[in-house]
């Protein structure tokens, strides 16, 4: 019963409406009846009445939801969730509704939305996993045969199938613009221990360096707390993060993402760093979340070069689901590129 006290519209309230049987009225919204005078009168009774379809008696009919899920660890990172937006758009444009987790990088909330999103009867799932905790969730979905992709990130198994940017070139790629500019003791603030894309990164910094002649410091790694979370220990985290970055005689940084480039800035502003001006230290991000956010910051960061993770994941993963098992996995990586700003 709805809101007004009234029951639910159904097909054979339309039956009545129009004088039609309820088998052609079934045939005309399922789309089997030929098209003519008799598919115009029911679908305009359709609309008239407010009749909404049954998508779970509709899933059992045709073996699909249309619906895919989207699990994520973090969707207010603005890059997650420029990325997620453009996923639903892509997946309704194709007919599909996504419905969205985000799991706050706790295994126990990534476990409850696998189960969920299984228990849904989806189509498929685009995964964006927490590369510390999720081994056990991403061997869980490969296990239940559910199609699905690892988006912005890869796992071991090659028979899982993974969307990435090329995380190695991009490291290489936002060092040597540092060098181009003229800095020659770049600091590359990255990733704890265990994210796979900070582990390229760095190793693209570290070839940047010696391609330049330039020494690899210790020293000059700064491995940086969560952006997102809020409580006092990452807030004083941060902190100690900035004050050692302070006392660095560092001329450029290349940063695991925008966001912490940005929260690097704030930092040293905070700290009372005066040696370079903060809107004038030579700094390269990835992520190019600038795109979408312009600010009055000469903040170059590394993006897609050509196809991106929004278009290549769902794609990707609705050639998987119409293939079935024709479908042969694929990791792809995607080029990269800087985009300057001065």
């Amino acid at each position: 019963m709805n809101m007004n006290g009234k029951q639910r519209v159904t097909m054979k309230d339309i039956a009545q409406h129009t004088g039609y049987s309820i088998n052609t009225v079934s045939q005309v919204l399922r789309g089997i009846y030929p098209s003519g005078p008799t598919c115009d009168k029911v679908l305009a009774a359709a609309k008239e009445l407010g009749y909404i379809g049954n998508s779970i008696a509709s899933s059992m009919r045709l073996g699909s939801t249309k619906t895919i899920a989207i699990i994520q660890s973090d969707i207010s990172n603005p890059y997650f969730g420029r990325l997620i937006r453009n996923f639903v758009n892509i997946l309704s444009e194709r007919g599909y509704t996504a419905t969205i987790y985000n799991t706050d990088n706790v295994l126990s909330h990534e476990r409850a939305a696998v189960i969920s999103a299984i228990r849904q009867n989806v189509d498929g799932i685009l995964f964006g996993p927490d590369d510390i905790h999720s081994g056990e969730s991403v061997e869980f979905l490969y296990n239940s045969r559910i199609p699905f992709v690892v988006f912005a990130n890869d796992v071991s198994n090659p028979n899982i199938s993974s969307v990435r940017i090329d995380e190695v070139k991009g490291g290489f790629l936002a060092t040597r613009h540092l060098i181009s500019q003229g800095c020659r003791n770049i600091v590359m603030a990255t990733a704890p221990k265990g994210i796979l894309s900070a582990q390229l990164r760095l190793e693209g910094y570290r070839q940047a360096l010696e391609k330049s002649s330039l020494p690899y410091r210790n020293a000059n790694i700064l491995s940086v707390p969560s952006v997102f979370a809020s409580q006092g220990g990452h807030r004083r985290a941060w902190k100690e993060v900035c004050a050692q970055l302070a006392q660095l005689p560092f001329d450029g940084i290349v940063a695991f993402s925008d966001q912490v480039a940005l929260k690097l800035l704030q930092g040293l502003r905070e700290q009372g760093f005066e040696r370079i001006a903060i809107d004038q230290i030579p700094i390269v991000g990835f992520d190019n979340i600038l795109e979408a956010f312009p600010l009055p910051l000469p903040l170059s960061s590394i993006g897609c070069a050509g196809e991106d993770i929004a278009h290549a994941s769902p794609r990707l993963l609705l050639e998987m689901i119409e293939k079935g098992e024709d479908f042969a996995p694929q990791k792809l990586v995607l080029d990269v590129k800087v985009y300057k700003r001065q």
